[in-house]
């Protein structure tokens, strides 16, 4: 039996969560009605903790809605053992995409259900697809409704036994677990299923007539053809580069030490060294990767670079800099910046956090406007600043940065600068290209790249830039927005959203007979390209 945390200890961690969230995230209220509003549920909250006190699976029960209530995809709160493992990962033994605001099967864990590929998700466990919506929404933070589906479908909440316990309380026999799908050709089905275990990867998707660039790498290209006409640049991960470890460490970030071990274990079988610096020198290079890239491209004459950012949620934005760099110039790319607006907030909890160069003091308008604690940064709002002082921030900022990592030597010497543009930039999205991977989508829109795939779940106006964070007594995790963007300041919230210029709909799916790769093949029949 779970070990209970006692009613006093409870409350000293919904207090210390408050406190977090109202010092740290910019704005907590403004999706859930407003300060008061947000206050009456922290009441609620604390009045619905019994006094024998609560387990620490039932108190992050308890919270969740609470944090979820801000609508916000960058902010969650999980619990510190939940079980993401791969190999018994506990759920339906199906995986989910979202296509046309419906969960499709796109893989499966045995060959036994590659039936199932293109069958539309109805219920589970006898509990309705619209009312297992209802509730991820008092599970997890979600910027539109393609972002809640993702949650449930692409991050795996139906996948983990531990998750969809969570959700379906109604589930029993967690052995077994019962559901509705609806068949390609529209006949509807119940199905029990043992759950997924002993899962041998990689996931079954059935027959694909393109395969390509099947690499553990997170970052790299390849081309399409043997002429080198078109290019396939798939990008993973934000998060796994070399440089992204170097700009961490030179700011001197204290939680990214776990993640580079692992990265490093990815791609080298040495012993780890002691040395961080050692560690991130034997990290993939995304200088060298892109270098490659471009040379091969420029010499080939290559007319079309197709980016896959299907399975990107995000990670270290400044790869976005250097992308950019080789199209059409750091210049170019500043121009870019200054239409995007974001807003920090400034709290001492980022200060602790370890990351240098966030005191109110540091701020370029701070003479003009003397900044304290828990104010906001609006050094790069183009509603506070104007055009040209802004690009002079700007530029100073990714300058620092650039300096810091391996791709200043190339930088400083501008051989690669405005290097090489094909004619034709295609990028593959699905629900889950987030955060990092929907600024390097936009950013390449705005360069007439056009869009194939599935609507991002995230929205163009929202919050991001997360930091982690610890209660004490229950020792539950979360994650935390810092800053607030503006990609589309003419838009409400809600509109602030890119749609594919060419979407994969369930239709054009099906006629791709469910490829797992039917987004890459959409984007070669839109270039006229044969596969």
């Amino acid at each position: 039996m779970s070990e209970r945390i006692v009613r006093a200890l409870l409350i000293e961690d919904v207090r210390e969560l408050t406190e977090i969230l109202e010092t740290v995230h910019p704005d907590p209220y403004i999706n859930g009605g407003g300060k008061i509003a947000f206050h009456r549920r922290l009441q609620q909250l604390i009045r619905n903790i019994p006094g024998e006190g609560m387990t620490k699976q039932e108190f992050l029960d308890l919270i969740q809605p609470f944090v979820a209530a801000l609508k916000d995809a960058h902010t969650s709160i999980l619990p510190s053992g939940i079980s993401r493992d791969f190999l018994n990962p506990g759920g339906i033994p199906l995986i989910f995409d979202p296509i046309e605001e419906k969960l499709c099967v796109r893989a499966v864990t045995k060959n036994e259900y590659l039936s199932f590929i293109g069958c539309i998700l109805e219920s589970i466990e006898g509990i309705s697809f619209s009312e297992i919506i209802e509730r991820q929404k008092n599970r997890l933070g979600y910027d539109s409704y393609y972002s809640l589906l993702g949650r449930l479908g692409r991050t795996f909440t139906l996948y983990f036994g531990s998750m969809l316990k969570a959700l379906l309380p109604e589930w029993k026999n967690e052995k077994e677990i019962s559901f509705t799908v609806k068949y390609p050709d529209g006949f509807s089905k119940n199905h029990t299923l043992p759950i997924a275990m002993n899962v041998q990867y990689p996931l079954q998707y059935g027959e694909t007539k393109k395969k390509i660039l099947e690499t553990k790498d997170w970052i790299a290209y390849d081309f399409i053809d043997k002429q080198k006409e078109s290019a396939y640049f798939k990008i993973n991960s934000m998060s796994t580069y070399r440089e992204a470890f170097e700009l961490w460490h030179a700011k001197g970030q204290n939680n990214f030490h776990l993640s580079l071990k692992k990265v490093f274990s990815v791609y080298n079988s040495d012993d780890i060294p002691e040395s961080i610096e050692e560690i991130i020198s034997k990290i993939p290079s995304a200088t060298n990767l892109l270098v490659s890239l471009f040379t091969e491209m420029k010499e080939a004459q290559t007319k079309n670079l197709i980016i896959d950012l299907r399975l990107c949620e995000g990670g270290y934005d400044i790869i976005i800099a250097f992308i950019l760099y080789f199209l059409i110039g750091f210049e170019e790319f500043l121009k870019l910046q200054v239409k995007r607006g974001e807003t920090q907030k400034l709290s001492e909890f980022i200060q602790k956090s370890g990351e240098k160069g966030l005191e109110p003091e540091s701020i370029p308008y701070y003479n003009e406007v003397p900044l304290t604690w828990n104010d906001y940064s609006f050094a790069f709002d183009p509603q506070f600043v104007n055009e040209e002082k802004l690009l002079e921030i700007f530029r100073k900022d990714f300058l620092d940065d650039i300096e810091k990592t391996s791709f200043y030597k190339i930088f400083k010497n501008k051989k690669y600068e405005n290097y090489y543009k094909p004619n034709n930039i295609v990028v593959l999205c699905s629900s889950g290209t987030t955060s990092s991977a929907f600024d390097l989508m936009n950013n390449l829109k705005k360069i007439n790249a056009i869009v194939v795939g599935v609507q991002s779940g995230q929205i163009g106006n929202n919050f991001g830039n997360v930091r982690r964070f610890q209660l004490k007594n229950s020792e539950l995790i979360g994650y935390i927005s810092t800053k607030y963007f503006v990609a589309f300041p003419e838009c409400s919230s809600s509109e602030s959203v890119i749609k594919p210029d060419y979407e994969l709909t369930y239709t054009k799916l099906k006629e791709y007979n469910f490829d797992k790769n039917a987004e890459l093949l959409y984007a070669l029949d839109i270039l006229n390209i044969k596969s």
